[in-house]
């Protein structure tokens, strides 16, 4: 599993990946996916349009498995909520990691020609805001890549993207652009480069 990965769940809103995972880097999935940068995530503030295009993706569901640097095997649990949601849960190989799951619900998107995990902190309550991940399904296997906070939060200092930096610890960033800006951005094929690549899960068999 890809040292990045530690940074995939860490979210903004005071849940850091290192203490999610308690030193499962796999674990800490978009998540959370810094975005789980270095620490913290790039988050979003203005809805994606078409959201009546969101669903579920299905052959996300069940139980996927990851192992760290060290060996150590880590879980993502996809399983089905309402309102075409889907939430995601993290587990270590003998524990529950000592937090509260599941971590984010999440919706699935097509921009472009990728598909996105649209994810939001389970415990979010009124707040819109949401981070995106690229992911890739197929025959038992599940890639996932992040948003660089490095990246993002320098292309909103040179003017590519509006935003503003996020206080505490971490220093995530709020992406403001409206909502077309957001897709035209991550459609350019200048921004594949702003895609971290986490890792890859195998589909645990029943």
């Amino acid at each position: 599993m890809a040292k990045n990965l530690r940074h995939f769940l860490v979210r903004s809103h005071h849940v850091s990946l290192r203490s999610l995972a308690k030193g499962i880097a796999m674990t800490a999935c978009l998540f959370g996916c810094s975005v789980f940068f270095n620490g913290c995530m790039v988050d979003f503030s203005n809805p994606l349009p078409g959201a009546r295009r969101f669903n579920a993706n299905p052959r996300l569901l069940g139980r996927w498995a990851g192992k760290d640097e060290q060996g150590n095997t880590g879980f993502i649990q996809f399983d089905t909520a309402a309102r075409n949601e889907i939430t995601v849960s993290i587990f270590g190989e003998n524990s529950n990691l000592g937090y509260q799951n599941p971590v984010f619900k999440l919706k699935t998107a097509k921009i472009g020609g990728f598909d996105y995990l649209v994810l939001r902190p389970n415990d979010s309550g009124a707040v819109a805001d949401y981070t995106l991940a690229r992911y890739y399904v197929d025959d038992g296997k599940l890639k996932i890549w992040a948003l660089s906070l490095d990246k993002v939060r320098e292309a909103v200092k040179n003017g590519q993207l509006k935003g503003r930096a996020t206080g505490g610890p971490y220093g995530g960033v709020v992406v403001t652009s409206a909502s077309k800006d957001i897709v035209r951005f991550i459609n350019r094929p200048e921004s594949n480069a702003f895609f971290t690549y986490l890792g890859e899960f195998q589909k645990v068999k029943k």
